[in-house]
């Protein structure tokens, strides 16, 4: 089943180059809160059941009928990581957005599009930037920093 994370691929790449240029500047304001997407970093392909949020862990914990049910539903599931350089209110973090790939019906290009939806699901977890570990309990985590 692999770690928390599934099993990361050697598909694993950073990125640079044409895909970087799209998104360097793409950036979006709602009143005191600005973010930005400054680059994409890195493209994951991953399989097992996909990140394990806090939330996800008290759910599976609190029922283990459903826990036994999810191990054996998702060890096939397929997922696409793809890292974020952004900035929130000039500040520089990252960020891994996730996205369920069971059906392989995404391909790296999936990555360095709708970045508008990027932002609005950014301004949704950090509750308008007025905390960024608002979402940290499902899963959502802005790391400090730029790799």
């Amino acid at each position: 089943m692999g770690g928390p994370m599934g099993e990361v691929s050697p598909a694993s790449k950073n990125i640079t180059g044409k895909a970087t240029e799209k998104l360097i500047g793409t950036v979006k304001t709602m009143g005191k809160c600005t973010i930005r997407v400054e680059r994409l970093v890195k493209i994951d392909h991953f399989r097992g059941p996909g990140p394990f949020s806090q939330s996800l862990r008290d759910q599976l914990k609190s029922n283990p009928r459903l826990a036994r049910s999810y191990r054996g539903r998702s060890h096939g599931d397929r997922h696409l990581r793809c890292t974020y350089a952004i900035t929130i209110n000039d500040r520089h973090y990252t960020y891994a957005h996730h996205i369920s790939n069971t059906l392989r019906q995404h391909t790296d290009a999936r990555c360095s599009q709708k970045i508008d939806e990027l932002l609005v699901h950014l301004f949704s977890v950090t509750d308008n930037c007025k905390d960024l570990n608002h979402g940290a309990y499902y899963g959502f985590h802005i790391k400090t920093g730029v790799r």
